[in-house]
């Protein structure tokens, strides 16, 4: 019996936890949103509760919702095996026939919903993955060939160079430190070669979040996960970070490619199919900034792509431009794909949610009267039964109106929230 109190807390624990992520992921997206500041980002897809939680995060390679369901189905197996043994589902803690009516039916009715939720998400979960699977796994696809389009086409002197700026003792990383701070200085004729014009300007781009907040999450999942191998890094902390700086490129450009949870669009904070502004605007951005007289020569190779832009016949101008086009078409194709999703599976979201909303409640209270029955049972200061009694009594008494007040003021804002 101790084993089954043991799981039981551990999967009622699990089950808390998880139901609390999903809540706290839409209403921390709510109270965002609902910001006049934030007003005309409702549908950015950085902000969107449903991509934070089916798309942001991934634990042991399995998304929330599967975890979620899977913590049901083990609690059903829980009660199931309890009916088996002892024919109660509650392995024979409360019965009808005996003791606390209300007590029993505490208990039962948890159990019930816990069965019913069981089956009903499992149930979809096999129609998906039966039905749908394939065809919603192309997003997965398209994420991973835009990942490696993201990093096959940074240009990793420009992020290094920044990175290291941007992160030294005294800075605080991706705030205190703009590119405004930052002294464009490339090696003598870099912007002479079409290709380096484009990597360098696509990095700035994403870089420059100050201007533009499009990029502003992507650039800090880019940072997270560099500091998250900084200690692998040559020498990054020392006093001269650029002397392993080739062998630290290599390393960090790996792990962007290797980032299995590094989901761009989930981060793409906005909600326009046009990620990138025109070519030569973001050329002509970069040349803006190039003030100094050290950065004459740079900027004059700028200017001059600009120009062999508009006669189109030099090979490595159009090898830049089919570039730009691609990585352009790749967003525009993952984000069709991302808003497919959500029109399809957007309602079931917020149901779920909403049920989750009555499931994380009466989980708590199961919590709590499977502490108090341990207390009765085993603690000298408790009287036997004396807290449950208790419990429920002021469950039927004084509980009920606080709980009505906390679902009409939470099922209005899951239901109408974001419509």
């Amino acid at each position: 019996m101790l084993y089954v109190v043991i799981i039981t807390i551990i999967l009622l624990l699990a089950l808390i936890g998880v139901s609390a992520y999903k809540l706290s992921t839409y209403f921390n997206s709510f109270m965002f949103l609902s910001k006049k500041i934030n007003y005309d980002k409702t549908n950015y897809i950085a902000n969107s509760s449903f991509f934070k939680y089916y798309y942001d995060k991934k634990y042991f390679g399995m998304g929330i919702q599967t975890i979620f369901t899977s913590i049901l189905i083990l609690m059903t197996l829980t009660a199931y095996i309890g009916y088996i043994l002892t024919n109660h589902m509650n392995y024979g803690i409360s019965n009808s026939n005996y003791g606390d009516v209300s007590e029993y039916y505490l208990v039962s009715i948890f159990i019930y919903v816990i069965i019913i939720c069981s089956f009903i998400y499992g149930g979809l979960y096999m129609y998906w993955y039966n039905y749908s699977m394939a065809e919603d796994s192309k997003i997965d696809e398209k994420e991973k060939k835009l990942r490696i389009l993201l990093v096959e086409n940074l240009d990793y002197e420009l992020l290094y160079d920044y990175f290291v700026q941007a992160t030294k003792p005294n800075q605080i990383a991706n705030i205190s430190y703009s590119l405004e701070n930052y002294a464009i200085n490339p090696a003598p004729d870099y912007f002479k070669n079409p290709e380096n014009v484009f990597k360098y300007c696509f990095t700035y781009y994403i870089l420059n979040d100050r201007k533009d907040q499009k990029f502003v999450y992507i650039k800090r999942a880019i940072f997270d996960i560099i500091n998250e191998k900084r200690s692998e890094l040559i020498d990054i902390d020392s006093a001269n970070p650029f002397i392993n700086k080739d062998d630290n490129i290599l390393k960090i450009r790996k792990e962007l490619l290797e980032a299995q949870d590094f989901y761009i669009i989930a981060k793409y904070n906005h909600n326009n199919n046009i990620v990138l502004k025109p070519l030569e605007i973001i050329i002509g951005d970069l040349i803006s900034n190039l003030n100094s007289e050290s950065s004459a020569n740079n900027r004059n190779d700028l200017v001059e792509i600009k120009k062999q832009m508009k006669v189109y016949t030099d090979a490595n101008i159009k090898a830049m431009i089919n570039k730009y086009d691609e990585v352009q078409a790749m967003f525009m194709d993952t984000i069709k794909a991302y808003k497919e999703i959500y029109d399809k599976y957007y309602m079931y979201y917020m149901y779920s949610v909403l049920l989750t909303n009555f499931l994380i409640v009466y989980a708590v209270l199961m919590l709590v009267y499977i502490i108090l029955k341990i207390l009765c049972n085993q603690s000298k200061y408790f009287e036997d039964n004396y807290n449950i009694y208790y419990l429920l009594y002021y469950l039927n008494n004084l509980g009920i109106y606080i709980l009505l007040l906390y679902f009409f003021i939470t099922c209005p804002i899951i239901i109408f929230g974001f419509s």
